[in-house]
């Protein structure tokens, strides 16, 4: 019984521990578990402050970019008041063209200038507004994914924001939002306000610009059909414009019109003052810099100041004869009274420079010139009528007989009288025109000709003395740029400025006919007829360029190659013996001239209009022939770049090549030019002279030896003779004094002795003169010591 008892109770211990085993490992499996549970969610979870935080700092990006973008600053406030002013001036520019006459032909060209500069503005700003709106809406867009996002949304319930930081980020989110949310829609209420107001505007331009072109046709028509009835009848004009005598609608025409000016001030203020300004500042600094500089120099080194008619006179007047000539460029399509005030000055001007006593007799033409353009000023402002057309009858008989008195003292103006005397011929010619024009009605005809015929002979008489004050300019650079490196100022430096003063010419003509064209209300179509003509393309195979582009190509390259020639004349380079010295300066000066020159070819291979992929195509294509047909060509050209970088040769360099001898005068991209001592010029290929063995007297010094030859008679001590003849060379000057004369006897038989001496010369190209005095200057020495020369 002990022992069942005592089996039982070991029975019941062991299925305890048991129990008590799979307990602890069941607890150890859950307790696993939880942790790989927790540990996964916490990695998974959306919702965890982390990821709200993220969440949080996305969509505060999100709203600073929007505000940035949709902020409106500096620049679309300037548009807004762009906007307001164009939209103030068409408002003035609607009621002038409604009480527009037929006598303000001119101001519809300036209306229609002003009218398509307004469009090109207003083109630009919707552009721009366009863009900004298209900015703004995606920003919106942007915005609006926030509260779209679901998980942000869901955090914002639970509890794991229920902390004071993060209410306090929710709440400034939401507040931000919606701040952002107001000034988007501010920002493009207004952007598209705007938007509409250049919609209104370009309605506006548009019609506008359809008025004016139909008064501009109406007005040519008229002009053509005649306008008024005949001078000698009575009867009352044909068109009649619109009344304006009463005094209220005067003031407003006054009105419109002081505001159309002071439109066009605003907005061309740079043209037509700061940009005359600085030209006029600039030049007047240059000519008084350099005059003063010209004065300092001796008379016996300048050769006289005779050129100098009108700097002499005075270098502001000439400063600002010159700026105000490039009027025309600044701005043709001025309007009248500033063409006047532009006249009245530089007359004024050249009425003082020419008030000299040799020659006062020009200035009678000034006078009926000033009083001419008084009489057109006041015409212009005089309502159109039989009165008017009577002064402006008598205007243009002055204008024929002012014509005939400036043509016998054509000859007192200082640049091209063969130009004026056909300007003033053709001067008579629209002068008579007029009169007919006006005879018959066509008095829009008359004005036009009588303001484009005074207007045309005052600028070519200025033009005339623009030309010659930038010769004056030119001539004080190039004689200062000698004087510095004291050489003397010869008659050379006139081929140079007549060359350079070609283009001038050229240029000056181009704007005396921009003006006659535009007083005559035909610039408009002339410049659109070139520009047609320029624009027009041409088609080869894959290659298109227009007319414009090949002019333009050739026009830079002939420039180009105008500057390497005469850049170094205005920089002191001369071809003299005086300036034979200067070997570096003149060969700094090549390298100059090459660098203007490829350049120069650069540009004009860009605004030649050519791709550059098919220009590399097409030098490929031609390597064969270049190769083959072209190489002595490039082979002087290589050969050219070569000399003037290598150096193995330099301008005034003494040389002898290829049979030739004398001094290097100029090296150039194909060949190079030698200056003998006779005088002649011979020209060398560049691939010649570098095949060639060169000998360089002045490589690396100006030194040169010389050997003279002599066959005495007479008993002569040697060390008597060798001192005489040392004695005699060293007090020789061109005499190289560091090297002393070396004598040697050729041969010596009984009293016959034939002599060899040796000594150096200074200068290389003064050689034969020093050898010639020193062969006399023994020969003297000799004959009074008794030694025959045999």
């Amino acid at each position: 019984m002990k022992n069942i008892f005592c089996l039982g109770l070991l029975l019941a211990i062991f299925s305890f521990q048991s129990q008590v085993h799979c307990q602890k490992d069941s607890i150890n499996i859950d307790t696993d578990s939880l942790l790989k549970a927790f540990f996964k969610t916490s990695k998974e979870d959306p919702y965890s402050k982390s990821v709200f935080i993220q969440r949080t700092d996305a969509a505060y990006d999100i709203l600073d970019e929007a505000k940035n973008v949709s902020t409106l600053g500096w620049q679309e406030l300037t548009m807004y008041d762009q906007l307001q002013e164009n939209r103030k001036i068409l408002r003035v520019l609607r009621r002038v063209l409604k009480r527009h006459t037929n006598s303000e032909f001119r101001n519809l060209q300036l209306y229609h200038n002003m009218i398509t500069e307004i469009r090109g503005k207003n083109e630009r700003i919707g552009e721009y507004l366009l863009n900004k709106k298209e900015q703004i809406l995606t920003s919106r867009k942007n915005i609006l994914t926030i509260p779209n996002d679901t998980i942000l949304h869901e955090m914002i319930k639970r509890s794991v924001i229920d902390t004071t930081t993060g209410q306090r980020r929710t709440k400034n989110l939401r507040k931000k939002w919606g701040l952002t949310e107001e000034l988007i829609k501010t920002s493009l209420d207004s952007v598209n306000r705007w938007i509409g107001m250049v919609s209104m505007q370009s309605i506006t331009t548009a019609s506008l610009l359809q008025k004016t072109d139909s008064l501009m046709q109406q007005n040519s028509v008229q002009a053509l059909k005649g306008d008024y009835p005949f001078l000698w009848k009575k009867q009352e004009k044909v068109v009649t414009p619109i009344d304006t005598s009463a005094g209220a609608q005067q003031n407003t025409v006054a009105s419109d019109n002081k505001k159309v000016i002071n439109y066009y001030v605003r907005k061309n203020i740079s043209t037509i003052l700061w940009l005359p300004l600085v030209v006029l500042v600039i030049l007047y600094m240059l000519i008084r810099r350099q005059y003063k500089r010209f004065k300092r120099a001796s008379p016996e080194l300048l050769g006289g100041d005779q050129f100098l008619v009108f700097i002499n006179r005075s270098r502001f007047l000439s400063a600002l004869v010159i700026s105000l000539s490039l009027f025309p460029l600044f701005d043709v399509h001025a309007p009248w009274f500033f063409l006047l005030i532009n006249q009245f000055i530089i007359i004024g001007s050249v009425l003082f420079l020419f008030w000299q006593k040799e020659r006062k007799g020009f200035l009678p033409v000034f006078f009926f010139l000033i009083a001419m353009l008084i009489g057109i000023t006041v015409i212009n402002t005089v309502e159109p009528g039989k009165g008017q057309r009577f002064a402006l009858l008598g205007l243009n008989l002055i204008s024929i007989a002012t014509a005939f008195i400036l043509l016998p003292r054509i000859k007192l103006l200082p640049q091209i009288k063969r130009t004026v005397r056909v300007i003033t011929i053709l001067y008579v010619v629209v002068n008579l025109l007029a009169i007919i024009s006006n005879m018959f009605g066509r008095v829009i005809v008359a004005e036009g000709l009588t303001n484009a015929g005074i207007i045309g002979i005052t600028q070519i008489i200025t033009l005339s003395v623009f030309l010659q004050i930038f010769s004056e300019t030119l001539y004080l650079q190039l004689a200062v740029s000698r004087i510095k490196r004291n050489i003397k100022l010869s008659a050379d430096y006139m081929h140079v400025l007549q060359s350079v003063n070609k283009p001038v010419f050229v240029f000056t003509l181009v704007i005396w006919c921009m003006m006659f064209f535009a007083n005559i209300y035909m610039y408009e179509m002339i410049e659109g007829g070139i520009v047609k003509i320029l624009t027009s393309g041409i088609h080869l195979g894959s290659l298109s360029f227009t007319i414009g582009n090949v002019a333009l190509f050739f026009i830079v390259i002939w420039i180009a190659h105008l500057l390497q020639k005469y850049i170094g004349a205005f920089f002191g380079d001369a071809d003299m013996d005086e300036d034979a010295e200067n070997k570096k300066g003149r060969s700094r000066m090549m390298i100059v001239k090459l660098v203007v020159l490829c350049a120069g070819y650069l540009v004009a291979v860009g605004v030649s209009g050519l791709p550059v992929d098919k220009i590399t195509i097409i030098i490929g294509a031609l390597g064969v022939g270049v190769g083959m047909g072209l190489q002595s060509i490039v082979n002087n050209f290589v050969s050219g770049v070569v000399l003037i970088f290598d150096r193995p040769l330099q301008i005034g360099d003494a040389i002898e090549v290829d049979g030739h001898s004398g001094k290097v005068k100029n090296i150039g991209i194909r060949a190079s030019t030698i200056l003998t001592d006779d005088g002649a010029e011979v020209i060398i290929p560049n691939g010649d002279i570098l095949s060639t063995p060169i000998i360089n007297w002045t490589l690396s010094n100006n030194q040169r030896r010389i050997i003279l030859h002599f066959h005495l008679k007479g008993t002569v001590d040697k060390e008597f003779i060798s001192q005489l003849v040392k004695d005699t060379i060293m007090s020789t000057e061109g005499v190289v004094l560091d090297k002393d004369p070396i004598m040697l006897f050729e041969s010596i038989k009984n009293d016959d002795m034939r002599i060899k001496i040796f000594f150096w010369s200074s200068n290389a190209g003064k050689t034969d003169w020093l050898k010639s005095e020193v062969r006399y200057l023994l020969y003297g020495k000799f004959r009074e010591k008794g030694i025959t020369i045999l």
